[in-house]
């Protein structure tokens, strides 16, 4: 059984606007997951945040599509 892990929303900013010093923690706690040794899991409220605040760092589309691949996992 694999650990359930909530991830908030700035372990997600973290990873996706690569923002040091912690882009590289947030992305081993993303290949874990891709791995299937952990399940993560948010909020809606916590992607409805990540999006506000990532749009304004990298733009709208960048923004849409990040949370898109996002949300495959």
């Amino acid at each position: 059984m694999s650990k359930k892990i909530f991830v908030d929303s700035d372990v997600i900013l973290d990873l996706l606007a690569k923002r040091e010093p912690h882009y590289e923690y947030s992305a081993r706690v993303f290949t874990l997951c891709d791995t299937k040794k952990i399940e993560l899991y948010t909020t809606s409220l916590v992607f409805s945040n990540v999006y506000y605040i990532l749009r304004k760092i990298v733009g709208i589309e960048k923004a849409k599509e990040s949370l898109r691949k996002l949300r495959l996992l």
